[in-house]
């Protein structure tokens, strides 16, 4: 319906900063999860169903990164601290 499109949908990130994993909440089926250093290297890529997805970060060096969503609908983007 209309009114589901328009409600507004926020990207849950946890835990940040992180250590080994973190975690999104995706409120749409089919996305694409895909994290980026700060140079714009897509360093993963994954398909996530709807609900909780986690992205493994033990094999990145700490630092900042940026964790992109994208649904059918919206992107998302979100910074991530990596410990």
């Amino acid at each position: 319906s209309v009114a589901t499109l328009n409600k507004p949908i926020a990207l849950t990130v946890f835990p940040n900063p992180c250590n080994a994993s973190v975690s999104c909440w995706i409120e749409e089926q089919d996305a694409s999860v895909q994290l980026y250093d700060l140079h714009g290297r897509k360093l993963k890529q994954e398909k996530a169903q709807q609900g909780l997805h986690t992205q493994n970060t033990d094999d990145l060096p700490p630092g900042t990164y940026i964790l992109k969503v994208n649904t059918e609908h919206k992107t998302y983007h979100s910074v991530i601290i990596k410990n």
